[in-house]
C-alpha cells in the first residue's frame, strides 16, 4: 500500500523518477571497455551493513584487481557497443552463483579507481587506440 501511495505522489509531481529492483549480490565489477576488449577491471565487495558496493567510504580494502569471465566481458563490450560507443565503463552486479546484471554503462567513464586497483595505465591505452585510428 505504501508503494502505491508513493507512486500516486510521483505521478502527480513533475519529478523524473526511476524505480529499481534490488539485486542481492556478492560484489560489483567495473569493466573498462575500449574497442572490442576489456582493457582493465576490478571488483568491489559489499561492506557490512551496506547494500551499495559503489560507496567511497572505507571500501579501498574491499577492492581488488580481477579478470572477469568471458561471458561477463562479452556483456560489457556489447553494452558499450549498444550505446554506439567504443569506450565506456560498465558496472555489473555479480550474484554468488556467478550470474551478472548490468547496472550502468558510463561515458565518459571515471577509470582512475580501476587504474589504481588493477595497476595499469588505461589513459595510455586510450591515447594509443586513438592514434592507431
Amino acid at each position: 500500500e505504501s508503494l502505491k501511495s508513493i507512486m500516486d505522489y510521483v505521478r502527480e509531481s513533475s519529478e523524473h523518477t526511476l524505480l529499481r529492483a534490488y539485486v542481492p549480490h556478492e560484489y560489483y565489477g567495473r569493466l573498462i571497455v575500449l574497442g572490442d576488449e576489456v582493457i582493465g577491471s576490478h571488483r568491489t565487495f559489499v561492506t557490512p551493513d551496506e547494500f551499495r558496493t559503489n560507496v567511497e567510504d572505507g571500501v579501498e580494502n574491499k577492492r581488488e584487481r580481477f579478470v572477469f569471465s568471458q561471458s561477463a566481458q562479452k556483456t560489457a563490450i556489447a553494452a558499450v557497443h549498444s550505446m554506439g560507443l567504443r569506450f565506456g565503463g560498465v558496472d555489473l552486479l555479480f550474484k554468488d552463483d556467478g550470474s551478472h546484471y548490468i547496472t550502468e554503462v558510463n561515458f565518459p567513464s571515471d577509470f582512475v579507481t580501476t587504474e589504481r586497483t588493477a595497476e595499469i595505465t588505461i589513459s595510455d591505452k586510450i591515447v594509443q587506440y586513438t592514434l592507431d585510428r
